[in-house]
Parts: C-alpha cells; structure tokens; sequence
C-alpha cells in the first residue's frame, strides 16, 4: 500500500508539475497578448486621432450635397465610442464628452436642425433617430457603470453599444449612398 501511495503521490506531483508549467506559458502568453492589445489599442487611438483632425479641417465647409455630413457623423461616433471603450478600461478623461445627448452632438444638432429640413422626408433618414438616441443613452449607462465599479456590467453593455453603433453605421452608410436632394 505504501509503494501505492509513493507511485500515486509521485504521479501527483509530476501532474502538478505540469500543471505548474501550463499556468507559467499561460500567463507569459496573456502578457503577451495584453502588451499586443495595447499596442493595437494605441495604434487605432492615433488612427482615430489622424480621422478627428481631419474631420475638424473639413467640418467648416459647407457643401450643396449632405452626404459628407453623414460620412463625418460616422466618423465622430467612431470616436465617440473608443471614448466610451476608454471609460471602460478606467480612463474617465473623456466622460463630459460621453455624456452627451444626442441632440447636443455635432450629428444631432444637424440632425435636427438642417438635416432634417433638407433630408427628413427620407425613410433612411428617419430611422437613424432611435439608434442614435439609444446609442447617446447606452453610453451614459456603460460609463456611470464603470465610474461605480460595475465593470462587469459596463463590459457586457459596451458589446450591446458595438452592436447597436454597427447597426447606426450601416444606416449612415445607407444615407451616404443615397443622397438627400435639396429643396
């Protein structure tokens, strides 16, 4: 029985040994995927960086056609949502931003304003207004989630808000190829 329990306890421990090595490549590989991860994360916050600056040289101009409104309003919310991804990850630095509604962002004031007298009878155009406000109003529940600690549920919100942003930029995209006529 004695040599039993040796041979198990032996088995044991090389099992653990194993085990042992498994978690060390494990966590040498999550560091790795991490430290990629912020790379990547820096690499699309300069990419989103290079858009705003962009966005900012030609928001001035006005132009007969509005689709460049509609390509400009996909890029802000673009931006406004690695905003709220920010938030997630504890970077509070852009919350005023966040909050928002969405009649008070760039989009929304000409939304309700100039796009909806020149591009209101248009059926794409309407059915941007739900989306858009349930974008503004998830986003403020994903950041107040976060700035209490309810990281968890800020995080399975966020996969909500990407959905639902997706769904806005395929209307937006809609609306780019359509172009609203002026009256």
């Amino acid at each position: 029985n004695i040599e039993n329990v040796t041979t198990a306890v032996d088995n044991q421990s090389a099992s653990y040994g194993k085990i042992s090595e498994n978690i060390a490549t494990v966590s040498v590989s999550t560091d790795s995927s991490k430290e990629e991860l912020e790379l990547m994360i820096g690499d699309v916050g300069n990419l989103i960086s290079k858009i705003s600056d962009t966005c900012s040289m030609y928001s001035d101009y006005t132009f007969r056609s509005h689709t460049p409104q509609f390509a400009l309003a996909k890029l802000q919310h673009l931006i406004y949502l690695r905003k709220v991804f920010e938030a997630c990850r504890g970077n509070f630095a852009y919350v005023d931003d966040i909050l928002v509604d969405h009649h008070t962002c760039k989009f929304g004031q000409f939304y309700y304003k100039i796009g909806g007298e020149k591009c209101g009878h248009v059926h794409e155009y309407k059915a941007i207004e739900e989306p858009h406000i349930r974008v503004h109003a998830l986003s403020k529940e994903i950041v107040l989630a976060a700035q209490e600690g309810r990281l968890g549920e800020s995080r399975e919100k966020l996969v909500e808000l990407f959905d639902l942003a997706h769904h806005l930029m395929e209307l937006l995209d809609k609306l780019t190829l359509h172009e609203c006529h002026i009256h």
